[in-house]
């Protein structure tokens, strides 16, 4: 995928699958697994969340394709913005190559990752759990799930509107800058005039208030009530999809601020099959709880 702007590249991600040894200097080798090596990523268009949109992409590309590790090489700097990205969610620096270069690895094999995730969730945090395994989460008991109606024109500029894309060439050639840079962006924001409390870690279940259903599902990292303009405007950043008069709109009323890390797209549950497996009454007119037994129910139609 490249992005150019008056003939010069500005965005790039190249990538490949392998299944090779990784030789290491001081530490032990790699023994070969189903992997994509992350060849280049380079982003020097500042503001438009196009490292978070490659990442995300390129590890829901491992998935679908059912391997087992993803990885890079890359020589740190200091301040390394790529760095910082890459180990929020779930990159380890396991040794380096001969020259001095860091490997970093992250494993994505569904059995092993659903495993780590049962094991670790007496020791950490869901919130914890879901960046360093994203976009796997923990969903146990232990969290609570909240559906969250979300209007049709806030949806269309908070989330890519196809489930997949066979590769990034499906995006064009250009338009990722041309998107919401909220759409590309993993931390999401949402305001609500609801006043139901959330805790980090909880699983927000968006529907479609036009298309009626269930589509997208995020993970609340951090939540704010009652928020005035200037504190609301510095809180959602770019990562919202409001304009400012609307955020001073908002920050005259009660507000609900959740910031939230967007784990993908599942299959539309529609809001027939909602009723007949009584997992609602009818369309949801704010955010409401969802008991566990109801969210399992749920998570059997995706």
């Amino acid at each position: 995928m490249v992005y150019r702007e008056n003939k010069r590249i500005k965005a790039l991600l190249i990538y490949k699958e392998e299944k090779e040894i990784i030789e290491l200097d001081k530490q032990e080798n790699l023994p070969p697994k189903k992997r994509v090596k992350i060849a280049t990523m380079i982003v020097t268009i500042e503001g438009y969340k196009i490292g978070e949109f490659f990442l995300s992409w390129i590890l829901k590309y491992s998935l679908d394709k059912n391997l087992e590790e993803i990885y890079l090489t890359h020589f740190i700097k200091s301040d390394d913005s790529l760095v910082h990205l890459i180990k929020e969610y779930g990159f380890d620096e396991v040794g380096r190559k001969y020259d001095n270069e860091s490997v970093f690895v992250k494993g994505i094999s569904k059995k092993i990752v659903e495993s780590r995730i049962n094991d670790l969730i007496h020791e950490e945090s869901a919130l914890f759990l879901a960046k360093k395994f994203y976009p796997k989460f923990y969903d146990g008991k232990k969290v609570n799930k909240f559906i969250v109606p979300i209007q049709p024109e806030y949806h269309k500029k908070l989330f890519l509107q196809k489930r997949k894309h066979t590769t990034l060439y499906d995006f064009g050639d250009s338009n990722l800058r041309d998107y919401p840079i909220s759409m590309n962006a993993i931390k999401k924001a949402y305001i609500s005039k609801s006043k139901i409390n959330l805790e980090e870690g909880d699983i927000l279940l968006f529907y479609e208030t036009d298309k009626k259903g269930i589509g997208d599902i995020g993970i609340v990292e951090s939540f704010y009530k009652d928020l005035k303009f200037k504190d609301l405007s510095e809180t959602i950043g770019k990562r919202s999809v409001y304009s400012i008069n609307e955020l001073k709109e908002k920050s005259k009323k009660n507000n609900l601020v959740i910031l939230f890390i967007y784990m993908g797209k599942t299959d539309k549950i529609s809001l027939e099959k909602l009723i007949n497996e009584k997992i609602l009454n009818g369309p949801p007119q704010s955010i409401q709880k969802l008991s566990h037994d109801k969210y399992l129910k749920l998570r059997d139609l995706r």
